[in-house]
């Protein structure tokens, strides 16, 4: 069904986007505390302030 890797992130992001599944990256760090108490929030906090880092980098390069 799929050639390569990409291909089948392609599809699954059209896929989020047609069902109106929202990707992890747009969640909150309030939201995933909310939907995983049993996770540590200082793990939490420490994921979402990785996340937000990387996606800027991917963004432009460049953060504060």
């Amino acid at each position: 069904m799929f050639n390569t890797r990409q291909d089948l992130t392609e599809w699954t992001i059209e896929q989020f986007n047609k069902y109106g599944i929202r990707q992890p990256e747009i969640y909150t760090e309030q939201e995933i505390k909310d939907v995983c108490p049993e996770v540590p929030s200082w793990a939490i906090t420490k994921h979402v302030k990785k996340r937000n880092i990387q996606l800027l980098d991917e963004d432009d390069g460049y953060h504060d």
